[in-house]
Parts: C-alpha cells; structure tokens; sequence
C-alpha cells in the first residue's frame, strides 16, 4: 500500500512539473501568441526610421530604437485590441499601412502604449468605439472622418493632440482632464459637438474647434493661449474665460449667435479676433487686458471702451 502511494505520489510530482513548464512556456510565447498577427504586424523603431518614413513618436524623449511599433494592416477589420508588449518588449507606439481602415468597427489600446501616429488619418466609417489608455501622451494626424464616433475621453496623461478629430460627422461629446501643452489642428468641421469639457489646463490651442457645434465655452483652467479658434461656430452663444494667461488671437470670429463674453482674470492682449458678431453686446474683462487691438470689429451691439487720455 505504501508503495503504491509513492508511486502515486511521485506521479502527481512529475505530472505537476510538467503542467508547471508548459505554463511557464505558454507564458513565454503568451507576449506573441495572444496578439492579433491577422490584422496587425510588429516591427522595431529602428525598423521604422530606416524605412524612410518620419513619425512624431521617433523625436520624443524615452523612444529607444529597440522599442516596438504595432502597425494596423490595409486590410484589417473588426475589433482590434493594440497590446502593451510583443515578445517581451515594450510596444511605443501604434501606426497604420493604411489611412483609412474602413473595416475596423472598434480600437482598445491596452496601457502602455505611448504614441499613435496616422491611424485612420483620413477617413473611418465603421470605428464606433475607441478606448484610450492612460500611458497615451501624443495623438498625432489621427481618427479624423471617424463618421461612427460619438463621444470621446482623452487619456489622464496626454500631452499633445494635433490635426486630430476633424469632419467627424457625429462626434457630440468630448471631455479632456490632462494638462495639455500643444492642442494643434484638430475637433475642426464637427458640427455636432455641443458638449466639451476641459478639464484640464492647455499651453498651447490652435486651429481647433472651428465649425463646430458648441452652445457655451467655459474654461476653468488656465489656457495660456488661443489662435485661430473656434471661429465659425453657428451655435456658440457664451464664453466665459477663467484664467487666459496669454493672448487671443484670431479666434472667436464670425459666430452669429454670441451674445455674451466674460474674462475673470484678464490676459496679455486680444488680436483681430471677436470680429463679425452681430448680436455680441455683454463683454466683462474682468481684470482688465493688456492690449486690445484689431478686435470686435463688425460687432453693431457691441462698441470697446474709449482708453482714458494719460
């Protein structure tokens, strides 16, 4: 009886260690083997530099030339999930063969992906869900024509977003929360988003949000500049600026039905913007501007105050 035991024993030992290797094994090859190689390749930064093609994410801080780069395929389609690691190594950041990729209906970029560069740059019908990691800092020349898209939630750590967001059709929502230095080129010709959040503050907004459908702006944190902003928005009614550290520059022209603008802590100047307003006629500039000039202009209801002679 005890023999038998042993043996048992000894068979339950070595039945163990094998399934203990193969996990062990599986895991190794898990970096590989759970990705989605159909619809997506893998290449090195190094690979993607000497292919001649000049990407934002190759510039940035951080980007070694061993780091993985997760291309999406012409011809992908479905649901794609854009993973953190590829054999073992980081993946930095995601890119497209295709500027389009009409067949992909939803994307999850899993935390740990830095960059994403020209993913359906110019066009998207299907993409309807878009799930962005927190370890997202850059958006370049991105998800613009996205016809599906209706809602958006920036990354907590995403510092620049340019030429991103634009001619998407049905895009009604959008929330930030993340100090972003460079708000570049992008949410332009949107004209169902109503609804924006900044949550967080902005060092730098330029050419963004013209022709887009908001009723009201607020910004509650500190935006250190605007130029060439929100300028054709039929449906903008207030403004209310809390902290404007800079200047305003050709922003804020031709919106037909502003009616009301309220700075709270002033700001350095205001150049050839709020121009062709018709019915603008509460202005408050709070602690005051620095230098007005250019501006408000074709405005019938609205007339700047004379400067005091010195």
């Amino acid at each position: 009886m005890k023999k038998t035991l042993s043996v048992l024993l000894v068979c339950a030992l070595i039945l163990g260690m094998l399934m203990i290797t193969a996990c062990s094994s599986s895991e190794k090859k898990g970096d590989k083997a759970a990705v989605d190689e159909t619809n997506l390749s893998f290449s090195t930064v190094a690979d993607v530099k000497g292919s001649g093609t000049a990407y934002e994410f190759a510039e940035n801080r951080g980007v070694e030339d061993d780091m993985i780069v997760c291309t999406i395929k012409k011809d992908a389609s479905g649901e794609l999930t854009i993973p953190a690691k590829y054999d073992d190594k980081t993946v930095i950041a995601l890119i497209s063969e295709d500027k389009t990729n009409e067949g992909v209906t939803s994307l999850t970029v899993e935390d740990g992906v830095s960059y994403i560069d020209s993913c359906f740059a110019e066009s998207s019908k299907a993409l309807a869900a878009l799930s962005l990691s927190e370890s997202l800092t850059g958006i370049y020349q991105s998800f613009n024509k996205c016809e599906a898209l209706n809602a958006l939630s920036t990354p907590s750590g995403l510092k620049d977003l340019s030429n991103s967001f634009c001619d998407c059709a049905n895009l009604a929502k959008v929330e930030t929360t993340s100090y972003l230095h460079d708000l570049t080129g992008s949410f332009n010709n949107t004209p169902k988003l109503a609804d924006v959040t900044i949550g967080g503050s902005i060092q730098k907004l330029e050419s963004s949000f013209n022709k887009c459908g908001l009723t009201a702006l607020s910004f509650t944190e500190n935006v250190h500049g605007i130029s060439d902003s929100f300028n054709d928005c039929p449906a903008l009614a207030s403004i209310t600026l809390d902290q404007i550290a800079g200047s305003v520059s050709k922003a804020f022209v031709k919106c037909p039905k502003l009616t009301t603008l309220t700075y709270k802590q002033g700001g350095e100047r205001i150049g050839y913007s709020f121009n062709d307003n018709a019915l603008l006629e509460k202005v408050d500039f709070g602690g005051g501007v620095g230098n007005i000039f250019n501006s408000f202009q074709n405005c019938p209801k609205y007339k700047l105050p004379e400067t005091p002679a010195e």
